[in-house]
């Protein structure tokens, strides 16, 4: 997009919205509908595609980047700097539409996208940096070491996600995708726990996706289900498991970067490139991965970062450290636990 574009870009970017910063990754003016040849729009619906070709306007899919913010732009009770997003992606389709080649997908299957040795321990070492760290997409959640199940016994993370979420249509999965994978969960780990973890836009407060689909019925059928409700960093609890169950949710791809063994039942974009066990197939997928390539390319290539301090374009490493110092401040205003003490 840094080509000759008129753009017009259909979501706020007043600074009352959490899309703020991304109007900081251009050098154009964004201009009125009628007078762009480009439009970039928040997420995707078939009505916006058909509007779009039917007035001859090229259409770019803006999506939330994969390390986002402070906290989930859910939490309207929480000052609108916690909530803004410093990542963006841009495609033809966002990154979790697995109906057609997404310009992810693309990235990730051309053979021609090759990392040479430094590209490699680039990703090594920022994926050790946010590990270390604790970083994931929404970074206001406690740091500890959850205590739950039975002592000494291995345990199964079972990721719910927001009832409804396009990401679930979009990833070829829907409601009885999660009976299955929870089924498939408890048969082939007798001897396991089994830990159901909440969608944490459920617990926001005045979210508007209190919907997952999981519940305390469905810790009934037997006494190794535990549903875990509390608010915990996904990477804490990653830590304690040995398996990780998953319709589309990111929380896949972050157990894989703490090398946990991943069953997919939908397809996100991780999924089909020979790191995760799958339970679906996609034929378009034929290039096999490392985790530091889909990494690399996923997080670096294809995501773009503002830095708010200077309201620019900056690098997956500098957006780390802001939402390392953003979260110190986060939790030091709202008294949030934190027991490694380093993070403080």
């Amino acid at each position: 997009m840094s080509y000759n574009n008129k753009i017009y870009v259909n979501y706020p970017t007043d600074r009352d919205s959490h899309f703020f910063y991304s109007q900081f990754l251009f050098h154009h003016k964004f201009i009125d509908y009628n007078k762009a040849n480009l439009v970039i729009h928040h997420g995707i619906d078939d009505s916006l595609i058909y509007k779009n070709l039917v007035h001859n306007k090229h259409l770019v899919i803006q999506e939330d980047g994969f390390i986002r913010s402070c906290t989930t732009w859910t939490d309207t009770t929480k000052p609108i700097k916690y909530r803004y997003s410093i990542a963006y992606t841009f495609g033809n389709y966002p990154h979790f539409y697995a109906k057609s080649c997404s310009t992810l997908e693309y990235m990730l299957n051309d053979r021609a996208i090759f990392l040479d040795n430094n590209k490699i321990n680039r990703a090594q070492n920022i994926i050790k940096k946010l590990v270390d760290n604790k970083i994931t997409k929404y970074n206001h959640q406690p740091i500890y070491t959850p205590k739950i199940g039975r002592k000494y016994t291995k345990k199964v993370l079972v990721i719910d996600q927001s009832y409804g979420d396009k990401s679930i249509e979009y990833g070829l999965a829907n409601s009885n995708t999660f009976k299955i994978m929870l089924q498939n969960a408890i048969t082939q780990n007798p001897h396991h726990d089994i830990i159901i973890k909440t969608h944490p836009d459920s617990l926001a407060v005045n979210s508007p996706r209190k919907m997952t689909y999981y519940s305390k019925h469905d810790t009934q059928e037997q006494d190794n289900i535990y549903l875990l409700t509390d608010t915990i960093n996904p990477l804490c609890l990653l830590e304690i498991v040995d398996k990780v169950y998953v319709c589309t949710s990111q929380l896949g791809f972050e157990a894989l970067l703490l090398n946990k063994e991943v069953h997919v039942f939908g397809m996100p974009f991780y999924a089909g490139y020979g790191l995760t066990i799958d339970y679906q197939k996609c034929k378009r997928r034929t290039h096999k991965r490392s985790i530091e390539e889909v990494f690399y390319i996923a997080y670096i290539m294809y995501t773009h970062y503002v830095c708010p301090d200077t309201k620019k374009r900056c690098e997956i490493e500098d957006a780390i450290e802001y939402l390392i110092k953003l979260r110190k401040e986060y939790f030091r205003e709202y008294n949030i636990r934190c027991d490694d003490k380093r993070l403080m």
